[in-house]
């Protein structure tokens, strides 16, 4: 005696019912084919906008600050120049902000946003660009 295939008591038929099943085994099937990478990129797009909202609603500047730095990061490493951006420009804390400006960078670059590596570098403040140029100057 066999269990996993029963005869169907049904008034649809033998013929209906193999329909059903064979679109019963295809529809799992067909979902899990269906979730490509464009799946995945825009709802971690949408994760980022939606840390950015959160990180911006924070009323304590200090803690503000280090939760949009870690959106930036996190923006970052997903490709999301815009989110980078906007968390950058949102940060108070000139030296944090230029800290992250220039990591952003990096990962931005590393992730094939070149346009998005340069403007995050743009975002880093001229004090921290004048402290990088003299310690990279030869000693005289």
């Amino acid at each position: 005696m066999v269990f996993w295939r029963r005869e169907p008591i049904s008034l649809l038929g033998d013929q209906t019912m193999r329909q059903m099943e064979r679109i019963l085994w295809a529809v799992p099937l067909l979902v899990c084919l269906g979730c490509g990478q464009t799946a995945n990129q825009s709802s971690s797009k949408n994760d980022a906008e939606s840390r950015l909202k959160a990180a911006m609603a924070i009323s304590n500047e200090s803690m503000r600050d280090t939760s949009l730095s870690n959106v930036a990061e996190y923006a970052a490493d997903k490709g999301d120049t815009q989110v980078v951006l906007k968390a950058l420009h949102a940060i108070g804390n000139t030296s944090l902000k230029d800290n992250h400006a220039q990591t952003c960078a990096y990962k931005l670059h590393k992730a094939g946003q070149v346009d998005g590596a340069v403007w995050a570098a743009k975002a880093i403040s001229m004090n921290l660009c004048a402290v990088l140029y003299l310690a990279s100057s030869p000693k005289v």
